[in-house]
């Protein structure tokens, strides 16, 4: 019954989000598409795939913002396949809250159903966001996620953890190069010995890095973004030197 509400909520807002675009055809709207490819897929401080092509499609309208992500490893031995789709409203310049999907499909047997939005079956994670970016004047950014349904990391009475993210980072353009040092932690954990949906089995630090990333220049007409990461995640003591290109 719960999965059916889900559906009916995400269907209402995605439906009076085109609602409102055909209504208000006259107003800025933007389509974009692209596509990052990366050394290796790590999120939040945790490893998922070696290199791989994860592309994105959003669609914005006013405060609105509707899209999907993806991620595909290039190699033939990791088959995580991952199809997300976010719906995002812009407070202000400075504030946004975004619902996620997160989903993972595999070639293994398990939650591969996508329409499966049972919550003891699902390979949906839903998630609440809320970030906040102090833009120049104040250079830093805060963001807290929650996972709210889903295939959340299961207590031993069987309800879901609520596992929580949160992360500062000082943001910063230098010289042309943006950079970014960030940390983020996860608050809550099953208990009993259960490794949580971030990998840690107590509240703790899981993701540690800086980031620097810039504009190459091609031609005059032409630049490609690149970007560097140095990620470490104490609590399951890796760490990882990652390159993306944006396209």
């Amino acid at each position: 019954m719960k999965s059916i509400k889900i559906i009916s909520i995400l269907s209402f807002v995605i439906l009076s989000f085109f609602t409102n675009i055909k209504a208000q055809e006259a107003q800025k709207y933007s389509l974009d598409f692209g596509s990052d490819i990366v050394s290796n897929y790590v999120w939040r401080g945790g490893y998922f795939s070696g290199a791989s092509m994860q592309p994105t499609i959003s669609f914005t309208k006013g405060n609105f913002i509707i899209g999907t992500f993806g991620s595909y490893s290039f190699s033939e031995t990791q088959d995580l396949l991952e199809a997300d789709i976010f719906i995002t409203y812009k407070i202000n310049k400075h504030i946004g809250f975004t619902i996620n999907d997160y989903f993972f499909n595999t070639k293994k047997k398990g939650r591969n159903h996508y329409f499966d939005y049972d919550k003891n079956s699902t390979g949906h994670t839903f998630e609440a966001t809320l970030s906040l970016d102090g833009a120049d004047k104040l250079p830093f950014s805060f963001l807290v996620a929650t996972n709210f349904y889903g295939a959340d990391t299961k207590k031993t009475n069987g309800d879901i953890t609520y596992s929580t993210y949160v992360e500062l980072a000082y943001n910063k353009n230098l010289n042309n190069t943006d950079f970014s040092a960030f940390i983020g932690a996860s608050i809550n954990t099953p208990g009993d010995d259960i490794v949580g949906f971030y990998l840690n089995k107590e509240p703790g630090i899981v993701n540690i890095g800086i980031k620097v990333s810039k504009k190459i220049e091609i031609t005059d007409k032409f630049s490609l973004p690149v970007y560097a990461s140095l990620v470490t995640n104490p609590e399951t003591g890796n760490i990882y030197v990652i390159f993306g290109i944006t396209l």
